[in-house]
């Protein structure tokens, strides 16, 4: 067993150059999502108190919590719906030429400069 429940996350993550790399290692060692949530969690609370004292036309600046395992299946049952060739491995734009019926959907319904 794992490496799941005792490895080294630092010496991990030294090791993992890209979002690919993460993702592969995330299937590899099951905790490594969770110690890279803990990890960035104290930077993402420094920068939303940092950005909520800014101001834009007396409104504050704001961010958001990054989707749940939960919220992120979901929409995936969703867009499946509208691209049955939609696979979990589909995670980049590139990806997009090969899926017609998303692309159609996202060029109709989306405004891409906020998604891509």
């Amino acid at each position: 067993m794992e490496a799941t429940n005792h490895f080294d996350f630092e010496a991990v993550m030294r090791k993992l150059c890209s979002m690919s790399e993460v993702r592969e290692g995330a299937e590899q060692f099951n905790s490594l999502p969770y110690f890279l949530q803990e990890s960035l969690r104290p930077v993402k609370e420094g920068l939303d108190g940092l950005l909520r004292r800014l101001r834009l036309k007396d409104e504050p600046f704001g961010t958001f919590d990054g989707a749940s395992d939960f919220e992120i299946g979901e929409f995936f049952s969703v867009a499946v719906q509208l691209e049955n060739l939609l696979t979990r491995n589909h995670t980049e734009k590139k990806c997009l030429p090969k899926l017609p019926d998303l692309s159609a959907f996202l060029d109709h319904c989306c405004n891409a400069s906020q998604y891509m």
